[in-house]
């Protein structure tokens, strides 16, 4: 692949020197307060089989004292069918919501039908709807009010800098060393050091010059940063004989996964026909 190496200013975010006075963070609260109210929701885990009697195997190892996770790991077979954390009770499907609130906190729920299979349920914890309170959410209003303060400090020096200058020789000129940066050399689409990845402005960058600059500010999570090409390579196909060593590396880490997971399927199966995991390891 194309390949690149760029250089230029970066301006990091930097919340924790940012001070907001509790009032404004308080105000905040105040005039989003329906972003922080709060449904009955319910904190739970869960275990999914396509038929029922590896759901009653399931609860029975669960029954005789197996960790969750341990029959889970053997066990289920679709993982992230729903998210992790807390749910809004009233978004599950009817027959899920019902089965959680006959449960109780820290039990196991008898096999619920589910998308053509069955689901046992660990209810975790449920809290009843209500607005949070401002002691609750105080930290993360902080947060964010301070991280939104320092993306704007950032932005403001780089389009400052950006305005003033052309080539990457500017970079000395016009900021202070410890924010200029080379990457090392990278495909185009890997991610670089400091500014992550270009996927959105690849092509526009693969025609810049040497130390020309890049069109306008590229934000990143961390910061705001100018950008110049330094150097960049063409890619081109590799020779056979380049390729043969790359070739057999793939193949030998693809035998040591394959045999990897033969074992561990191997162990999981014996576990869910009853064999005690202890005695296989």
């Amino acid at each position: 692949p194309d390949s690149l190496k760029l250089g230029g200013v970066f301006y990091e975010a930097n919340p924790e020197s940012v001070s907001i006075p509790q009032i404004e963070v308080y105000n905040y609260y105040k005039d989003n307060l329906k972003n922080y109210y709060r449904e009955n929701a319910v904190n739970f885990e869960y275990i999914f089989v396509s038929d029922i009697h590896s759901a009653q195997k399931a609860l029975d190892q669960l029954n005789s004292g197996t960790d969750f996770e341990s029959v889970k790991y053997c066990f289920n077979e679709k993982p992230n069918l729903f998210k992790s954390g807390f749910s809004d009770i009233s978004s599950l499907p009817h027959n899920i919501s019902n089965a959680l609130n006959r449960t109780a906190e820290n039990s196991i729920s008898q096999p619920v039908a589910f998308n053509n299979g069955y689901l046992l349920l660990k209810k975790i914890r449920k809290i009843s709807s209500a607005n949070l309170s401002f002691e609750e959410v105080k930290a993360e209003i902080l947060s964010k009010l301070r991280k939104d303060v320092a993306m704007k400090n950032a932005q403001l020096k780089a389009k400052a800098f950006f305005d003033s200058s052309s080539y990457f020789s500017h970079c000395y000129t016009f900021a202070d060393s410890s924010e200029v940066f080379k990457t090392s050399y990278f495909p185009a689409d890997a991610e670089f050091e400091k500014i992550g990845k270009i996927t959105k402005q690849k092509k526009a960058i693969l025609r810049l010059w040497r130390n020309e600059k890049f069109s306008s500010i590229l934000r990143t999570d961390q910061g705001y940063a100018v950008i110049f090409m330094l150097k960049k390579n063409a890619s081109r196909k590799m020779t056979f004989e380049e390729a043969v060593p790359v070739i057999q590396k793939n193949i030998n880490e693809k035998t040591k996964t394959d045999n990897a997971t033969a074992f561990f399927n191997n162990i999981r199966n014996k576990i869910s026909q009853g064999a005690n995991p202890d005695s296989l390891l």
